[in-house]
């Protein structure tokens, strides 16, 4: 008899076993859904970062922003005639102090005064880009370049921060796209 009830035992036993094996997969079935189900009523949420990186990388990041604002530079200048230069290389040199200003400003402003980043939105990078073109516009010399009035300036930098802004989703769009169709392969 002694056998026959520590059968009954081990039978018992493997029937909870598996009883728990199946509530461990109805479990793990329960999180999948819940995580979907929350994932789908997430408020979406536009979210406009002015301080927006290229890249996780510092190098790749100051390349391509220079790049970036290189192009800008003298699409914006050149297409709406907001300046007058007589040597278009110029552009290159402007772009070029502009990203390094901008990349220790950013550096400046988000390790010491975040708050203030925060507070404003972003949108002190927007008084910071538009002192730089002001100082630039009275530093070179004028037969080297100069914005064809004192309007003209803030008229750029609205321009050049909105193009970016574009500019910059549509690269961070494309890379994530490239990043899933070689994460599927």
């Amino acid at each position: 008899m002694e056998k026959k009830d520590q059968k009954d035992i081990r039978k018992d036993i493997e029937e909870l076993e598996k009883l728990i094996e199946d509530v461990k997969k109805q479990n793990a079935e329960e999180k999948k859904k819940l995580q979907k189900d929350q994932k789908r009523n997430q408020p979406n949420v536009i979210k406009i970062n002015l301080a927006l990186d290229y890249s996780n990388q510092l190098i790749i990041n100051f390349i391509v922003g220079f790049l970036v604002n290189f192009i800008l530079f003298y699409v914006i200048i050149d297409g709406f005639k907001l300046a007058s230069s007589n040597n278009q290389m110029i552009y290159l040199l402007i772009a070029l102090l502009f990203t390094i200003f901008e990349f220790l400003m950013k550096q400046f402003m988000i390790k010491k005064h975040v708050k203030l980043v925060l507070y404003s939105s972003g949108l002190i990078f927007f008084l910071f880009n538009l002192i730089f073109i002001y100082i630039i516009d009275l530093v070179l010399p004028l037969n080297l370049f100069s914005f064809e009035n004192y309007l003209y300036p803030i008229l750029f930098v609205a321009i050049f921060q909105i193009a970016r802004l574009f500019v910059k989703q549509m690269y961070i769009l494309t890379v994530n796209a490239l990043n899933k169709r070689f994460k599927k392969h």
